[in-house]
């Protein structure tokens, strides 16, 4: 499966609700897996974003129907990148 990268922003909902309900990250997580996506890594980042999370998924659909689904609940922003090997850019 294609390995994506989700660079996400809390909203001020989004942060009250991490700070007060910490286990909100496992079930948003749980919920991608639900999806037919793998959880590869997670990081928590100082900077523009507050999340960055690697992704396995089928396809790019698969992705952007996730995000949307993701900012049904309003509590982050996010955009989405497909990783590529620089080799097999470079190939081509």
């Amino acid at each position: 499966m294609p390995t994506y990268i989700l660079l996400s922003t809390l909203t001020p909902e989004g942060r009250r609700t991490l700070h007060s309900d910490p286990d909100r990250l496992d079930e948003v997580n749980q919920e991608i897996t639900d999806f037919g996506c793998e959880v590869v890594a997670q990081y928590a980042v100082l900077g523009s974003y507050d999340f960055i999370t690697v992704i396995q998924a089928a396809d790019n659909e698969t992705v952007a129907h996730l995000s949307v689904d993701l900012a049904h609940a309003a509590l982050s922003t996010s955009s989405r990148c497909r990783r590529f090997r620089w080799r097999s850019c470079a190939r081509n």
